[in-house]
């Protein structure tokens, strides 16, 4: 879904790759990983183990996290059926400690936005490799 919604604006530059996110999984190098409503479902400890790992092969990491609140996480819609699965599978990241744990990990936050859609708070932060010369 992601290649088709982003290959008009990207072109050859989007390379989607598809891979179970652990620990173990040695990535080519990036200017950009983007990283959107995908820690919530690793886990913070794999994901900053996996950030870890690839650290000298991210330009700058964007990602964007959900916070749990009043609103439920997933929004009610005709397709929130599709999603069941997955809720019972989230878990609630703090910005704060990614930040933490992805400095751990070899990354410098370079900045944080928060979005709030429908009653939730969407939270993007951007980080740059310390290892990166990019």
């Amino acid at each position: 879904m992601g290649a088709l919604r982003y290959r008009p604006v990207l072109g050859s530059r989007l390379r989607l790759v598809e891979a179970a996110i652990d620990r173990t999984v040695l990535i080519e190098p990036v200017e950009l990983l983007i990283a959107n409503l995908l820690i919530e479902y690793v886990g913070l400890e794999e994901f900053a183990a996996f950030v870890a790992l690839n650290s000298s092969a991210i330009g700058v990491l964007s990602s964007v996290i959900q916070r749990i609140d009043d609103a439920g996480f997933v929004s009610a819609t005709a397709y929130a059926s599709s999603f069941d699965g997955l809720s019972s599978i989230a878990s609630d990241i703090d910005p704060n400690a990614l930040e933490a744990a992805l400095g751990d990990a070899g990354l410098s936050g370079l900045g944080r936005f928060t979005y709030p859609p429908n009653g939730k708070s969407l939270i993007r932060q951007d980080f740059r490799s310390a290892g990166s010369a990019r």
